[in-house]
């Protein structure tokens, strides 16, 4: 409910700056990096701010960390078409391109 709250405030101007500087403290948590991708791939949220959040919380998270969670990256980048929310696709692409995809 809490990591909803600051996804949808991701996307507000006032708050994303510090927003951006607190998630950049767990930058390396797989943990996290898991919850962000079930906000992101989740029917439920379809649309909504958390999953623009999401999507730009994915993208600044270390490249170690997503590496471990590559056929979600790649999934995601593929389920991408129709949805409002972007990622850092060339820098994902890159990513699943390291993998072997």
């Amino acid at each position: 409910e809490i990591l909803y709250e600051y996804l949808v405030y991701c996307c507000n101007i006032k708050f994303s700056e510090h927003l951006d500087c607190f998630f950049d403290h767990y930058r390396k948590d797989e943990a996290l990096a898991g919850l962000l991708f079930d906000v992101l791939l989740d029917d439920y949220y379809d649309g909504s701010d958390s999953q623009m959040g999401a999507a730009h919380q994915i993208s600044r998270m270390d490249r170690e960390v997503l590496r471990k969670y590559d056929n979600t990256v790649i999934s995601a980048l593929r389920g991408n078409r129709g949805r409002i929310w972007r990622m850092d696709e060339r820098a994902l692409w890159g990513l699943a391109a390291d993998s072997g995809e």
